[in-house]
């Protein structure tokens, strides 16, 4: 299994007013975390990490203060010597969706997600007495980033305190699949009824490429003979994206 890492950065506060200090509800930092808690398939393991910094240069993480504002009173988080911190998280405190409040300027900090996964090894099933899998079984981590992605779009849409969501992820780049049986190996996509070779590159090797098209077409890979075959994901340079809310 190989362990992936996916970068959420969001700027929250949109600009230093007075003593207005920067803050964000509690919800938009549980949308993050539940990403890490939601079923995603062929992705388990997955952990956060969350950690937050200011943008400017004098500060110092031992500067930073946080707290979580309930109706009941301040409650403190306690940071490390990298600002990073632990979460609570509860039925509670999402009704109440309390402030997370800082003692910086607003548009000054920056909170950091860090998402890891592991990939599920893949379970072939047989149709029509052969042994395949699902495309996207193979690209596991592109579901991860769709998450991902879909929870970015949706903190910028929603959340006012936000000044831009910019998320850093790994792309899927290809899938070798290694026969280490005797015999001669067989590997083939099947779409709509027809076979496809995929790609040998020799010495009982095979690479599939990643493609955006075959992703959403889901064709079944098939590997023969049965047994002997391992695999492992490559990945393509780390995709940034940067998103600010729309304009009012």
């Amino acid at each position: 299994m190989t362990a992936r890492v996916l970068i959420f950065a969001i700027l929250f506060g949109t600009s230093a007013l007075g003593e207005e200090v920067a803050q964000l509800r509690y919800e938009t930092v549980l949308n993050v975390v539940n990403l890490s808690l939601a079923e995603i398939e062929g992705v388990g393991g997955k952990s956060i990490r969350i950690s937050t910094r200011s943008k400017l240069p004098e500060v110092r993480s031992g500067d930073i203060k946080l707290t979580i504002e309930r109706t009941s009173g301040s409650v403190p988080l306690q940071l490390d010597a990298e600002g990073a911190f632990d979460l609570p998280i509860s039925d509670e405190l999402a009704a109440e969706n309390p402030w997370i409040r800082t003692n910086q300027p607003k548009g000054t900090m920056v909170m950091k997600f860090r998402v890891r996964g592991n990939l599920l090894p893949v379970i072939a099933t047989f149709i029509d007495g052969r042994p395949s899998a699902e495309y996207r079984h193979f690209f596991a981590v592109d579901n991860l980033v769709k998450n991902a992605d879909a929870v970015a779009l949706r903190i910028v849409a929603e959340t006012r305190e936000i000044q831009a969501v910019t998320t850093r992820f790994p792309q899927p780049k290809a899938v070798y699949f290694i026969y280490e049986g005797d015999g001669s190996p067989h590997a083939v996509t099947i779409l709509q009824g027809k076979e496809q070779q995929i790609r040998s590159t020799g010495d009982k090797r095979f690479v599939l490429e990643y493609d955006e098209t075959l992703a959403k077409l889901n064709p079944r890979i098939v590997l023969e003979p049965v047994e002997g075959w391992s695999w492992f994901p490559e990945f393509g340079p780390t995709a940034e994206k940067t998103r600010v809310p729309p304009t009012k």
